[in-house]
């Protein structure tokens, strides 16, 4: 269990490490946005080219889907934008061309969204022409996987509720699966991710690699 970050040895034993802990294995939202910041500017810039104006759009509670946000404010592009990250509607809030539907729910500290029941029943009523989701492991055997328990059906949700799913995911994310599984890659239309994707762990894929979208240069 150590191995895998869920306890951390002490001199007196074990200690767990939760997903919310300071010094977890899954470090909390707020403390990614500064990671691979190239990189999710370059998915950003892609998955903007999939957006049609006029388009509904479900943006998960994701840094790489942030990134997609700040992209999304500086265009003109006429949408409705469902979310339940705070950070993505407070950038997006005063933008003429955006109509917004914010989704309540139990507020999760450290990760600046809502999720639980309440947040789930108000996303099961709402459908999006194109959904963004990020993901904490990508893998042949698991598909998508996620380590926080309380955001796996309101992903589950984005996917089944959207007309296309994108899943929004640097090349970080290809190492291993989180703990709890979210989707085959078959639920899913594309996953988006950057340049630095290594060619073996892309060829682990099988035929499910034309599910896959590596990206190439910077974004334009």
């Amino acid at each position: 269990m150590e191995q895998k970050g869920l306890i951390k040895r002490t001199h007196g034993g074990a200690e767990s490490l939760s997903p919310d802990s300071e010094s977890s294995a899954f470090p909390k939202i707020d403390r990614r946005i500064g990671q691979c910041v190239a990189e999710k500017e370059s998915i950003a810039h892609y998955a903007l080219d999939l957006i049609q104006d006029g388009s509904s759009i479900i943006l998960d509670a994701s840094t790489t889907c942030l990134t997609l946000a700040q992209t999304i404010k500086n265009t003109k592009l006429h949408l409705t934008i469902i979310t339940n990250y705070f950070e993505i509607a407070n950038i997006l809030l005063n933008t003429d061309t955006i109509d917004m539907l914010f989704i309540g729910g139990y507020v999760r500290k450290g990760y600046s969204s809502t999720s639980g029941i309440i947040a789930e029943d108000n996303l099961m009523d709402m459908n999006a022409d194109i959904g963004f989701i990020g993901v904490d492991g990508i893998t042949p055997e698991k598909g998508l996987s996620n380590n926080q328990l309380d955001v796996i059906e309101w992903k589950k949700l984005i996917i089944k509720n959207s007309g296309v799913t994108y899943v929004l995911a640097d090349h970080t994310k290809f190492h291993a699966a989180a703990i709890l599984q979210i989707a085959p890659l078959s639920d899913i239309t594309n996953v988006i991710t950057d340049e630095k994707l290594p060619d073996e762990l892309l060829d682990r894929f099988g035929e499910e690699k034309n599910k896959i979208i590596r990206l190439h240069g910077k974004p334009h």
